[in-house]
């Protein structure tokens, strides 16, 4: 079954680009859940009730990753939790390159990378759960300086990876 999340921060704000969106998909409409409420948490009603009914195998669309929540830590935490324990998959829609559940289904956190064997060549420097939280931070529209700054790289690292993503 495919389901769309859609969330705007506040009542005001309308939501019908991100559920358009959903239905251009051929999302039946009791399956598009739609917050008006902030990101800060998942407590908010229609995410429960979806998390209520997304099963495996479902697909779950997002128009962006910000709309999922605000907290990197906690969206990686629903992301396991949808990806891992349901089975279910995940598809950001603003950048389906990156966010698709279906075609990475690991995300590698930096003590995980510290356990796998040596590889040859020149050594990563960043991992791919700093490639999501620089995806994170581009969805927050932080300059590719001030990320470089946050991550002890270099501009050009951070240009590098993005080009490759």
């Amino acid at each position: 079954m495919r389901l769309g999340y859609c969330r705007v921060s506040a009542r005001d704000q309308n939501p019908e680009r991100q559920i358009n969106k959903m239905r251009t998909l051929g999302i039946d409409e009791r399956y598009i859940f739609v917050d008006a409420k902030s990101g800060v948490d998942f407590n908010r009603p229609q995410y429960q009730a979806m998390r209520l009914i997304i099963r495996e195998g479902d697909l779950l669309y997002l128009d962006a990753l910000d709309r999922l929540g605000r907290d990197y830590d906690e969206i990686i935490r629903e992301w396991r939790h949808i990806t891992r324990e349901l089975n279910a998959d995940i598809v950001v829609l603003e950048n389906e390159t990156l966010f698709d559940s279906r075609k990475f289904k690991v995300i590698i956190e930096p003590l995980e990378v510290s356990v796998y064997p040596k590889r040859a060549g020149r050594p990563k420097i960043l991992t791919d759960a700093h490639i999501i939280q620089i995806m994170f931070w581009k969805s927050e529209n932080l300059s590719n300086c001030e990320i470089a700054k946050r991550l002890h790289v270099s501009e050009s690292t951070i240009r590098k990876y993005l080009k490759n993503y």
